[in-house]
């Protein structure tokens, strides 16, 4: 084991698919750390002397076992009709997803919020989808860029019908009137 938490990207190319795999490594000081926290709520449970807070550190320690034992390999498959996601992707009962190539409008980097970490995200229009999580902004525009090159004309934009910046795709109609009418 490292002494920091390490990742290791593969990008493999197909003739009709790309395949990206990110291999995460826990490190030493996470396992420490993690562990000194996890001793600090015992000790206070313990010292409430109130039974109910006492199954706090049990969930804690549950959690922090699952968690070092939980596969951490993503891998993400492209093709020109879908993206498909599977592994690790941050959640704790989702271990796959796919998102058809028709919905997306963009890749890049996202931050992610409260309940969704920063990765390589697919911009869906009104919603974003963790293909790749816990990448840095370099890492997964590194990755996006790869996937533009091999698949072109995977993002679409936002082709919405409310949208007036992608020309004749966006459904915005002309009522022609600075046309002259000659009679």
């Amino acid at each position: 084991m490292r002494f920091l938490s390490s990742s290791k990207i593969t990008t493999n190319e197909f003739a009709d698919h790309l395949q990206v795999t990110v291999s995460r490594k826990h490190g030493w000081i996470e396992l420490l750390v993690e562990a000194l926290v996890l001793a600090g709520i015992t000790y206070i449970a313990q010292a409430s002397e109130n039974r109910i807070a006492m199954a706090v550190p049990i969930v804690g320690l549950v959690s922090l076992i699952y968690y070092w034992f939980k596969p951490t390999d993503t891998k993400l498959f492209v093709t020109q009709y879908e993206l498909t996601a599977k592994g690790n992707l941050g959640h704790t009962f989702t271990n796959g997803i796919l998102v058809p190539a028709s919905e997306v409008k963009s890749l890049g980097y996202f931050v992610g919020n409260e309940n969704e970490p920063s990765g390589l995200y697919a911009n869906r229009g009104w919603r974003m989808t963790c293909l790749l999580p816990a990448l840095n902004k370099n890492e997964a525009n590194s990755i996006a860029g790869t996937i533009r090159e091999k698949f072109p004309d995977l993002e679409r934009g936002d082709t919405t019908p409310g949208s007036i910046l992608h020309g004749d795709d966006s459904g915005v109609q002309t009522l022609g009137l600075s046309k002259s009418r000659m009679d």
